[in-house]
């Protein structure tokens, strides 16, 4: 479990006057029985729209008032409860629920629930509604009501309760130890929060044992929702430069180029180095991580490094883990091995990342299984393994995280000489977009079209991304977004280190 210590708090406000709400909902099979003694994980924002997760703008300054994430167990009746408020927007998302139900140690499902008072188009299996509610001790907030029906392959007929995406930001640490009360409970009762779900406890957030009071509310939840929210903009900015391209199709390996730091505080020779990551949002210094060269990857004689996709991985202990034992990891030691696992495909990534209108008329683009793209024939012959299982950041840190050792580091005038290696850098990371460019290029004149069938990217962030590639794009970024969140399509799709 994640220590207390290692929250910063120290960029905001305590969060006040928010409504809470007593989320409750029974778990089913497809017979419409209930199911007991299963898990159900709850993860969301805080009500400024910030997810408690490294990946996450503004994850630096969380609210040490809220819990983020927390788990319910299910009773003999299958109910289940949990105590938080209504999650903040974050990008142009609706607001929303992410959970995960377990049975015996397997992940059954996972999925979001939806607000009613949106336009959303999701399945009425997923929307909720909150009824005004006036707890024990006269503090007025919400209550809403769910179940939850699984399809087990028992001979139901449903409905059932659709999957949905997992999304960036499921945590990272182990959360099952956490209760179900992911706000300070002191004004509920016991018999309260028994009312929904008797063998749910409520505990108070494990990140502090600071307390957080609640106002009467005097407008709606709504109003509270978007009075702190980060505003996306409403429209989005065209970059009205021209990009075109002469450099050879050939995707290359990122990696190769790689031999010293591009940042501001560089890593001195061949040894270890620190530098300072700097917050995206405000500039202050918010954590210190270890940057490596790949020749310092290659050049390591005492310990077992990885590199994927722009993290660096220290994989002794994974040895044993491994499936195929060490000889499964031998062969990529002191090497990028990013290609055996594959990125999230393009149409499973949240809607603000995307240009829907490209998806619709491309049958590729909706495709949905990961696949690794980087191999070669000769991997394909020697039979290397596809990591599917181990699609995108997420499911990477759960996989590796604990054995992170640092991030890789470029050196963007040797990757600018290259002429088959494209990128650009924002807030100092460094993205490879060769793939995308290539793949928007006119067939005849291989000139870069902006407007190509592929370009699948959200309008302005593909415009971006054109105009100006082998550039540090960070004042342009920055002219055109409101804030970091859509950094995290990009993350997923083209980060490789700093």
């Amino acid at each position: 479990m994640r220590s207390v210590a290692s929250i910063d708090t120290s960029h905001r406000q305590t969060i006040q006057g928010v409504a809470p709400l007593l989320f409750q909902g029974t778990l089913l099979n497809d017979l419409q029985n209930p199911i007991s003694n299963a898990s159900i994980q709850l993860w969301q924002t805080d009500p400024l729209g910030i997810y408690d997760h490294p990946n996450a703008a503004g994850s630096n300054s969380l609210d040490d008032t809220f819990q983020y994430c927390g788990t319910a167990e299910t009773d003999m009746d299958g109910s289940f409860s949990f105590l938080t408020h209504r999650p903040g927007a974050y990008a142009n998302r609706p607001t929303h629920f992410h959970y995960k139900v377990w049975m015996d140690g397997r992940e059954m499902l996972t999925s979001q629930f939806y607000f009613d008072d949106e336009n959303t188009s999701y399945s009425d299996m997923q929307i909720i509604e909150l009824q005004e509610y006036e707890f024990d001790n006269g503090v007025m907030g919400y209550v809403a009501d769910k179940t939850i029906v699984l399809d087990m392959n028992l001979g139901g007929n449903g409905p059932f309760t659709p999957s949905d995406m997992e999304g960036p930001f499921y945590p990272v640490f182990d959360f099952f130890g956490y209760g179900n009360s992911l706000i300070n409970a002191s004004f509920i009762t016991s018999d309260e929060m028994d009312s929904g779900a008797p063998a749910a406890t409520v505990q108070s957030p494990t990140h502090t044992n600071a307390s957080v009071s609640y106002d009467v509310p005097t407008s709606s939840i709504e109003d509270t929702i978007n009075e702190n929210a980060p505003q996306q903009s409403s429209s989005s900015v065209d970059i009205i430069e021209s990009g075109e391209s002469t450099a050879s199709d050939q995707n290359a390996n990122f990696g190769e180029a790689s031999i010293s730091p591009s940042t501001a505080a560089a890593v001195g020779g061949e040894e270890e180095s620190t530098t300072t990551e700097q917050d995206t949002n405000n500039g202050d210094a918010v954590s210190e991580r270890l940057v490596y060269t790949l020749a310092d990857v290659q050049e390591s004689l005492t310990e077992n490094w990885i590199v994927i996709h722009g993290n660096v991985y220290e994989v002794s202990d994974l040895f044993d883990r491994h499936p195929t034992g060490p000889q499964g990891i031998e062969a990529f030691l002191h090497d990028e091995a990013s290609r055996m696992f594959p990125r999230m495909p393009p149409a499973t990534l949240p809607p603000m990342c995307l240009n829907q209108a490209k998806f619709d008329e491309s049958t590729e683009l909706q495709n949905t299984e990961p696949t690794c793209e980087d191999f070669t024939e000769v991997d394909e012959k020697n039979g290397l393994p596809c990591h599917h299982f181990v699609t995108g950041m997420n499911a990477t840190n759960k996989y590796i995280g604990e054995y992170e050792k640092g991030v890789l580091a470029h050196d963007l005038a040797l990757l600018t000489d290259s002429p088959f290696t494209w990128w650009v850098s924002i807030h100092g990371r460094v993205y490879n977009i060769t793939r995308y460019l290539n793949n928007i290029r006119n067939e005849q004149t291989k000139q870069i079209e902006e407007n190509h069938p592929m370009a699948y990217l959200e309008p302005t962030l593909n415009n971006l991304i054109v105009n100006k590639y082998n550039e540090d794009a960070t004042d342009l970024f920055l002219s055109v977004y409101p804030n970091d969140s859509i950094l995290r399509c990009i993350d997923e799709l083209f980060f490789v280190g700093t």
